[in-house]
């Protein structure tokens, strides 16, 4: 006699896990199947585009993340000579 089964459980995909001895911090690691991944592809010339750092981060982090930190640096790039004149290049902004 056989017994009809479910579908087999799906593995926890928290691998390992370390928290600080007051309970203040924790560490997890987590595995996931490439293919439980939706595919995304943006493509930016600045990210400021995007605005700050910190709404940068809303957008291109993974879901519950915590930005720590971040500073702006701003590379201010000379105009460049064209058959028209001279054309002024945005500064471009990098984010840490």
């Amino acid at each position: 006699m056989t017994t009809k089964r479910g579908p087999q459980p799906e593995r926890s995909p928290v691998r390992a896990r370390w928290e600080s001895p007051d309970a203040a911090v924790s560490i997890s690691v987590l595995v996931r199947r490439a293919q439980n991944f939706q595919r995304s592809l943006t493509q930016v010339s600045d990210l400021s585009q995007f605005g700050t750092a910190e709404e940068a981060a809303k957008l291109l982090l993974p879901r519950g993340s915590l930005l720590l930190g971040s500073s702006t640096v701003t590379d201010a790039l000379p105009p460049r000579e064209t058959l028209l004149g001279p054309v002024e290049i945005p500064p471009r902004n990098y984010y840490l």
